[in-house]
Parts: C-alpha cells; structure tokens; sequence
C-alpha cells in the first residue's frame, strides 16, 4: 500500500462558477490536481448538490448550499454560513484535510482559525489586501496562518509593515487565468478585422 497523497481543502466560491474566486478556484485545483500528488477536495460555496456544473468536476466536491428545511433554517441562521462557516468543521471530519487554502476576504475565511481542527491542518491564505491600514483584527487572524499570500506587491507590503515584519508574505500570486485561452492572435489583421477594428 502506498504512501497517503497529502490531502488539500479549497474553501470559497465553487470553482464551476463565472466569479473571480471561481475562476481562480478552478485554475489553481486544476493544476493541483494534474499533478498527481495530492487529494483534493473543495468547500464549494453558493453550490448545491443539484449544481449540474459540478458533474464534471474530478476532484471531491462538497457543496455549500443547504439540502432541505432543517438545513435552510441552519444556513439561514448567519450571514457567515455562505462563507462555508456552518459546514466546514463537517467537511474536515468527513475529509481530514492536511492543508486548508482559502483567497478571500477576511469576514469570508476567518472561522477557519476558529475550527477546533485547526491543529490538525495547515492553513493556508491569500487575503484580498486592497486598503491601508488592516483592521487589527485581520492582521491577528493572518498572523496565526501558516502561510499568507497576496494578490499584490501593495498588499505584501501593508501586511509587512502594518506587523514590523512579523508576518512574512511567502508570494505574490500570479493571476490565475486559464493560459490555454489567453494565447497571442496567429494574425493580428484578421484578429482586428473580426472585431470590427479596421
């Protein structure tokens, strides 16, 4: 029997939907999961199980969305439950993820630190940084990540500061477009010609 894949989370916005987060979801687990090396599983929020788009996903799916009453009248108890709050502590029972990665705004991960299972997984974080100063609070919730990333060299340097150093931001994340359909036109004139630009 061979050894066990490190198993990898994804929580945010279900990576079969048309947000950013999606997008960015669904590039980055593609690429996680073409290499073989890890379990994967995703914390699909704003999908439900009758989501047809998640068919084809091939990685675990674990959708945000509730069921029936009981679970309407649960999610509908807090605004933070479409963040995933109300079912991630199931979710990580059920999967036991090694590593947790979210890349959204702080009220939209923060229960993460709060999980009782939070010893038993790495976190990782990539917070939509977009204004300074931080909120204290923000800055406390990513200092107890294991690994924080940015989405810009703006962002890195309010965390870096706005702490005196004491967190250090691992990477500036590239975006995460789907590089096989961003590819140069073959010919620019016939390219410009089929949009009506000459």
């Amino acid at each position: 029997m061979g050894a066990r894949k490190p198993r990898i989370l994804w929580c945010g916005e279900a990576s079969f939907l048309h947000t950013g987060y999606s997008v960015y979801a669904k590039e980055v687990l593609t690429r996680l999961y073409e290499t073989n090396k890890y379990e994967i599983a995703e914390l699909a929020c704003y999908a439900s199980r009758n989501s047809p788009e998640s068919n084809g996903t091939p990685w675990t799916v674990y959708h945000n969305m509730p069921d029936n009453t009981e679970e309407q009248s649960q999610y509908a108890s807090s605004s933070k439950n479409q963040f995933g709050e109300w079912r991630f502590n199931d979710v990580c029972l059920d999967f036991k993820p090694d590593i947790v990665i979210d890349i959204r705004d702080w009220w939209m991960i923060e229960y993460q630190e709060r999980s009782p299972f939070r010893p038993f997984y790495q976190w990782a974080i990539m917070p939509t940084i977009d204004s300074s100063p931080q909120q204290e609070q923000y800055l406390y919730t990513y200092k107890n990540a294991d690994a924080v990333f940015t989405y810009s060299e703006f962002g890195k340097s309010v965390v870096e500061s706005q702490t005196h150093g004491n967190i250090k931001v691992r990477n500036i994340a590239p975006p995460a477009a789907d590089y096989k359909s961003l590819k140069p036109a073959r010919n620019k004139e016939e390219h410009r010609q089929s949009f009506g630009f000459m």
